[in-house]
């Protein structure tokens, strides 16, 4: 399904065949260091969070070196105000992402400059293994060269500006070699400090990768210790979009 122009702007939609009406939907953005990624390659992932009952869209962003910042969380936004009139339409919708993809949701969620008061509606949002904030030492290649001070960050550069944003998942693998998990604690006590609900969680044992793969079905399937991370998730969705 389309959300914007070009072969990047593009969008594929899951939806459980038992799925009530009013069930939520949740926006995915994969990773791949904002270089890589194909939405057709997170089928997997989707068809996990499937399984809880919710709608899924995975779609599609302009990647580096096609587009720098801001380039990419401009089309998360439009592909969310997309997604929103179309198949969200009526229901609560979460934003979720692994990597470089939960910089750019949670970059949605967390800054009003990006979807406006639409912000406000958002039902919440899950960011696994994010890295929300680094500076030009941690890029090399310059992606995030036109932000302010050449640094990536997902809060806005008013802090108070947090303030109003939806409630907040952060999962992090204490392994994570990639991405310290530090980022996802000081986000974290960021958001919070701006009075913003977090539920923050390290899980013992994962790794970068490992965390997302956690979501494949032959993984659950073995029982992997220290993987709870659908589990996590779909409480967590329970909570805030319990059935009618």
């Amino acid at each position: 399904m389309r959300y914007g122009p070009g072969e990047r702007g593009l969008y594929d939609l899951y939806r459980p065949a038992a799925a009530r009406e009013d069930a939520p939907l949740v926006v995915f953005f994969y990773g791949g260091g904002w270089r890589s990624g194909e939405r057709g390659d997170y089928g997997f992932a989707a068809h996990a969070l499937a399984s809880l009952g919710v709608l899924v869209a995975v779609p599609d962003y302009r990647l580096f070196p096609g587009t720098r910042w801001p380039g990419f969380v401009e089309d998360g936004a439009a592909a969310v105000r997309a997604i929103r009139a179309g198949p969200g339409q009526g229901r609560p919708v979460f934003l979720m992402g692994h990597s470089a993809g939960a910089f750019i949701a949670l970059s949605l969620a967390a800054d009003p400059g990006w979807l406006g008061p639409e912000r406000g509606t958002l039902a919440g949002a899950v960011g696994l293994a994010g890295p929300y904030d680094f500076g030009p030492e941690d890029d090399p290649q310059g992606i995030f060269a036109a932000a302010p001070g050449a640094r990536a960050r997902a809060a806005p550069a008013d802090e108070a500006r947090l303030r109003g944003a939806p409630p907040l998942l952060l999962l992090h693998g204490t392994e994570d070699d990639t991405v310290r998990p530090a980022q996802t604690t000081r986000f974290a006590a960021l958001a919070r400090s701006q009075e913003v609900e977090v539920e923050a969680r390290l899980l013992p044992g994962l790794g970068h990768v490992g965390i997302i793969a956690a979501l494949a079905g032959p993984v659950r399937a073995l029982g992997l210790a220290g993987a709870p991370v659908l589990e996590t998730i779909g409480a967590w969705l329970l909570r805030r979009a319990p059935p009618a």
